[in-house]
């Protein structure tokens, strides 16, 4: 599968992540778009700032084809647009998911999402691109998932693959943790409810706990970290403080002898 695909390259998929990325939201988009549309409850919970929302899926209701009947074969193709072929889903679908089968592509692009986050790209500079990539990317889908992550610890207790997942493996890295401040929806908060939901499963309860003990972790060595710090300016503040005791010493003595000389 793709997502097996992306996980045997690993960090070889660097110089295409812009690609991926932009494709796994474009997907994430659409999924968005054909839930909103038939699910008024969960179109509610999009950010204002998303790329979709329930007020332009209004707007776009007379172009917009009918829902696909349960059970009928999903074979229509997506338009292209643009110069690079780019599907175009705002505007322009030539099909409308059912909301079960919206969901199932959501589900699909997160974990992709989650391997690219987990590339593990070699070098300083590697590493700095990829960070720089999904800073520009996560934006976007996380307002695609607000609803998944404010409905977490009542739809989604059963598995914590997918969004979950994709929480935990942000906040693994310090250079990734900040990335989970671009969520409009406090991401933290919505995942530590699953801890207090009703009939949880006891794997979502575990990838909780990971969370929690992947914070602490960052905590307790920024801790070390100041420690080290303090010890050593107090270190070089001694020193300096010695050398200067020492140099006033000499000049003493250097004084003092010349005082006997003469």
């Amino acid at each position: 599968s793709l997502h097996e695909a992306v996980a045997q390259l690993g960090g070889a998929l660097l110089p295409y992540l812009p690609e991926l990325l932009d494709t796994t939201n474009l997907v994430l988009r659409y999924a968005a778009c054909c839930v909103a549309a038939s699910d008024s409850a969960e179109a509610a919970l999009l950010p204002a700032e998303a790329a979709i929302s329930p007020q332009a899926w209004a707007a776009a209701a007379p172009a917009r084809p009918p829902p696909v009947p349960e059970g009928a074969p999903i074979d229509v193709p997506m338009p292209t647009g643009g110069e690079d072929g780019v599907p175009i889903p705002e505007g322009g679908l030539s099909v409308q998911l059912p909301a079960y089968l919206a969901r199932d592509v959501r589900g699909w692009a997160v974990k992709l999402l989650c391997k690219l986050v987990g590339l593990n790209p070699r070098g300083l500079l590697a590493t700095a691109e990829h960070t720089r990539q999904l800073t520009a990317a996560l934006p976007d889908a996380f307002c695609c998932l607000t609803p998944v992550l404010l409905r977490l610890h009542t739809h989604y207790t059963q598995s914590p693959s997918g969004v979950l997942t994709l929480l935990l493996l942000l906040a693994q890295e310090g250079r990734t943790l900040p990335l989970l401040d671009l969520s409009p929806a406090p991401p933290l908060a919505c995942a530590f409810r699953c801890i207090s939901a009703t009939a949880v499963a006891p794997s979502v309860v575990d990838a909780t706990l990971s969370l929690a003990e992947t914070l602490l972790a960052h905590v307790q060595a920024g801790a070390d970290a100041a420690k080290r710090a303090a010890a050593a300016a107090g270190f070089a503040a001694s020193a300096e403080a010695a050398g200067t005791g020492r140099g006033y010493g000499a000049d003493t003595g250097g004084g003092d002898a010349a005082s006997s000389g003469s």
